[in-house]
């Protein structure tokens, strides 16, 4: 004996049912790893991008500061370069300020960043 059809479909629709519950949960997750996998690359681009100005940004420093030590001790003419310790026996709170001499023992301009266009450059006081 066959049973009636509406027994059968109501069995297959089931299967129907669970087969596209599936396939949506299946989609759902995907798109959500898309999603972190789209939001993990774009905090990657923005740090690559951040590591890149400041690697320009400690290039120009190192420009500017050799720039400016070839500027007031680069030819050789009786100019001494030392740290500002040696001004004085207490240790001055800058101890590693540099310092550019010329051969009388006065002061040319102190080494630091902001000092170049100074119209006075030894204004800096290292103690």
């Amino acid at each position: 004996m066959q049973r009636p059809t509406h027994q059968r479909l109501r069995k297959e629709g089931g299967f129907a049912l669970l087969l596209t519950i599936v396939l949506v949960a299946f989609l759902v997750l995907i798109l959500v790893g898309l999603a972190t996998f789209t939001r993990v690359e774009t905090q990657v681009s923005s740090n690559s991008q951040q590591l890149a100005l400041a690697r320009q940004n400690a290039l120009t420093g190192l420009n500017i500061a050799v720039g400016q030590l070839q500027q007031y001790a680069g030819p050789d003419k009786d100019i001494v370069t030392a740290r500002s310790d040696i001004i004085s026996v207490a240790a001055p709170k800058q101890a590693y300020l540099t310092g550019v001499w010329d051969n009388t023992g006065n002061p040319v301009t102190w080494l630091v960043s902001g000092n170049e266009k100074s119209a006075t450059p030894t204004a800096v006081d290292p103690a």
